[in-house]
C-alpha cells in the first residue's frame, strides 16, 4: 500500500476507536466529512484493503497496443464490395471537368495525325 493508504488508515483507525472526530479526520486528510464517512463504511466492511484504490493493477484506459493491432487487422481485411462492384462496374479514375487524358488516346492521336496530313497536302 502507499503512505497515503496508510495515512488514511491510520486515522480512520483512531475514528473508529473514538479517539479522533470525524471533522478532525476530514481537515487532517483532506477530505469532506461525507467522503471520511464514506471511506470509514468501506473500512467497516472490508477491512484495511478496501481503502486501497480500485483501479490499482488495471490495465490503463490510455493504452495502445490493442487499438494499434486492431487497426492493423481491420487494414489487412479485404474491402466489401458493394453491389455494383460485384456486378462488373468500375468506377472510373476520372474527376469532374474536362477530360485530361485525351492527348495519350489513340483516336485523338490519329485524327490529329490525319488533319496534319490534310493541312500539309493543301499547302
Amino acid at each position: 500500500m502507499s503512505e497515503r493508504d496508510l495515512q488514511r488508515i491510520e486515522v480512520l483507525s483512531k475514528v473508529i476507536g473514538s479517539r479522533m472526530t470525524m471533522v478532525s479526520a476530514a481537515h487532517v486528510l483532506g477530505l469532506s466529512e461525507r467522503q471520511v464517512r464514506r471511506l470509514l463504511q468501506r473500512m467497516r466492511t472490508g477491512g484495511a484493503a478496501s481503502i486501497r484504490h480500485k483501479a490499482i493493477g488495471q490495465t490503463s484506459n490510455n493504452r495502445l497496443g490493442n487499438v494499434l493491432a486492431y487497426i492493423k487487422e481491420q487494414q489487412d481485411k479485404p474491402k466489401v464490395k458493394s453491389n455494383s462492384e460485384k456486378n462488373g462496374y468500375v468506377k472510373r479514375a476520372r474527376g469532374p471537368g474536362r477530360r485530361k487524358e485525351f492527348m495519350s488516346d489513340p483516336a485523338v492521336i490519329a485524327r490529329r495525325e490525319k488533319a496534319l496530313l490534310r493541312q500539309r497536302a493543301a499547302e
